[in-house]
C-alpha cells in the first residue's frame, strides 16, 4: 500500500516593499506528493540546478517544485539574500515535525552573495532545500514558513 505525504512550504506570505524596491513575486516551495520508502528518505530540491524538481534516492515523488522570489530594484542597488539554516514543518494534526536543511546551499545567491541590480531591473531567485523524512512518519500534510531576509542597499 503506498504511503503518501504532501509537503508544502510557504516562502513568504505577501510582497514586501522596501523604499522603492520590492519582492514582487513569491512562489512557495513544494516537495510534492511523496510515496515514502519504508526506511525514510531525504528529498532534495536544488534551486541552483536546471532541474528544480524534487529528487529522491529511494522514494517516489510526484509533482513539486522549487520556491521562487523576484526582487525588483526601484533604483540602482546591491541585493543580499540571507536564508535560515533550517526550517521546521508541522503536521496538520500538529504532532509531527519534519526539518528542511541546506537551504542556502540549494538556493540561488546563497547567503553572502551580492546581486547588483540597475534601476528598474529584477532578479529571479530559486529557493530549495533538503527535506528529511524519518521512517514511520504519519500520513498527513506538512506545512511551515520559510523567512528569507532580503536587504536592498541603494547606491
Amino acid at each position: 500500500m503506498p504511503y503518501y505525504l504532501l509537503v508544502l512550504l510557504v516562502v513568504l506570505a505577501s510582497p514586501v516593499v522596501c523604499e522603492g524596491g520590492e519582492v514582487s513575486k513569491i512562489s512557495s516551495i513544494n516537495f510534492g506528493l511523496i510515496d515514502l520508502h519504508p526506511g525514510g528518505d531525504s528529498i532534495e530540491i536544488n534551486g541552483n540546478s536546471p532541474n528544480t524538481d524534487p529528487i529522491s534516492d529511494r522514494s517516489i515523488v510526484t509533482g513539486g517544485h522549487c520556491g521562487q522570489i523576484v526582487v525588483t530594484a526601484g533604483e540602482e542597488a546591491d541585493i543580499e539574500i540571507t536564508y535560515p539554516g533550517t526550517v521546521q514543518l508541522i503536521s496538520e494534526n500538529r504532532t509531527d515535525v519534519l526539518t528542511i536543511s541546506k537551504i542556502s546551499e540549494n538556493s540561488q545567491y546563497g547567503s553572502g552573495d551580492i546581486i547588483h541590480l540597475d534601476k528598474g531591473s529584477s532578479v529571479s531567485v530559486n529557493v530549495g532545500g533538503v527535506l528529511t523524512i524519518p521512517r514511520n512518519v504519519r500520513l498527513t500534510n506538512f506545512s511551515g514558513r520559510l523567512k528569507i531576509q532580503v536587504d536592498i542597499r541603494y547606491l
